[in-house]
């Protein structure tokens, strides 16, 4: 997709350029799950999707006896992860660990979070997830331990969502985290929907499976990608510019690595921002501005730390020196999905609203105060309060002001 728009961007008029890199990807291929049982008889499991980085069965999988390992918990008063609540004790070699995977649960009415202001004077109490928000984001805070499950001689790992619906679940790039270099986990994992879950529990608790095999074909291998940068001088002359930045998911979720750069990420939500930004380059370039555009697409936005997305910062300082204000282009276009909790469980429907829109801005270039980390939103309902701004970065920018918009989609919330 970059090459078409970088394509169409020189054409518009503006001055392309790109840093290359080459990434250690993890490429994945297939995967699928399924139980032989006592009798003789086999049986397919639907799945929500794959642990990322987490491992590679190959096409043939891997196949050994199903323990049942509890749940995953997590701390109540901190709301960290506690894998010690696990039962992992009198394994034997090649074991499946199968464990239920509750998601975290953030309070924002607790101190340190603020909501700033709300659009058409929301109020707080109009926002229930304030004091209790369970999202499928926040599972990115449990990772596996991946080094003990090895020492345990864990050869796979199947977690079942608790408390979120298969639809909102499904295909969850998360935790989105890849050991250092080139090196992959060796614990392959799978995720299975709340209902799955319970009738894989039911089957080890009644003794019926004989074994199970997991399938995630997933290689490793080095594939080149690289962030675009565009520029449209202004009118003015002025060595001055606006920063418009996005990422691009690429190539870390497509199965074509054939391609320079190859995937648009797991949704076209997720990875509209360059298309985006080209809509407002060929826009510019027949109305030109009096100040300088500097446009970015950035790579390595889901490699789970494979490839700093950051990097262009430091290779190329002229464009944050040179920069007045920046404004993160992403996720647009996005209505808002949520779970409904019912008594027979959870169901992801439409809310009705279009996705929340974050705004965030500094005043000054030094170092935010806590006060200051705080997001200004929301300008929908159920928005909420965020510690960390979203770009990268905005110490480093010696700017008048710093304004960063973003609308973040459910699966970030």
């Amino acid at each position: 997709m970059l090459d078409s728009i970088a394509d169409a961007m020189t054409v518009a008029g503006l001055e392309i350029t790109t840093l290359n890199y080459t990434m250690h990807r993890w490429d994945l291929r297939w995967w699928a799950l399924e139980a032989t049982l006592n009798n003789g008889s086999q049986l397919g499991f639907n799945t929500t999707g794959y642990y990322p980085y987490s491992g590679n069965t190959g096409a043939r999988g891997v196949t050994g006896k199903v323990h049942d390992a509890g749940t995953y918990g997590v701390d109540p008063n901190t709301q960290e992860a506690a894998f010690g609540t696990l039962n992992l004790t009198g394994l034997s070699a090649g074991t499946i660990a199968f464990l239920d995977n509750p998601t975290v649960t953030r309070n924002y009415s607790l101190p340190g979070y603020d909501v700033f202001g709300t659009s058409r004077n929301i109020s707080t109490s109009a926002i229930p997830e304030l004091g209790n928000l369970t999202s499928p984001h926040w599972i990115s805070a449990k990772t596996l331990n991946f080094t003990l499950m090895n020492q345990l001689n864990i050869s796979a790992a199947i977690l079942s969502w608790v408390d979120t619906s298969d639809e909102n679940a499904a295909l969850q790039w998360l935790p989105s985290r890849a050991p250092p270099g080139n090196a992959t986990n060796t614990c392959p994992t799978l995720y299975v929907g709340n209902s799955t879950g319970e009738v894989i529990r039911g089957l080890i608790e009644g003794n019926q499976i004989a074994n199970m095999t997991v399938v995630l074909d997933a290689p490793s291998e080095d594939a080149p990608t690289f962030t675009m940068l565009g520029r449209l001088e202004g009118s003015s002359g002025l060595n001055k510019s606006i920063l418009l930045y996005t990422h691009s998911s690429e190539p870390f979720t497509d199965t074509c690595a054939s391609l320079r750069q190859a995937g648009d990420g797991p949704s076209i939500i997720e990875e509209n921002g360059p298309l985006m930004l080209l809509t407002l380059a060929e826009y510019f370039a027949r109305n030109k501005p009096s100040i300088t555009l500097d446009l970015v697409i950035t790579t390595g936005h889901l490699s789970g730390g494979k490839l700093n997305e950051s990097a262009w910062m430091g290779q190329r300082p002229d464009l944050m020196e040179n920069a007045y204000a920046s404004i993160s282009i992403e996720h647009l276009g996005a209505i808002e999905w949520k779970d409904h909790q019912t008594s027979s469980g959870p169901i992801y429907s439409a809310t009705g609203l279009m996705e929340p829109m974050w705004t965030n801005a500094y005043a000054k270039s030094q170092a935010p105060t806590k006060s200051e980390r705080q997001l200004t939103g929301p300008a929908f309902p159920g928005m909420l309060p965020l510690k960390a701004p979203k770009f990268a970065k905005p110490t480093s920018l010696p700017l008048k002001a710093l304004l960063s918009t973003c609308a973040w989609p459910s699966w970030i919330f």
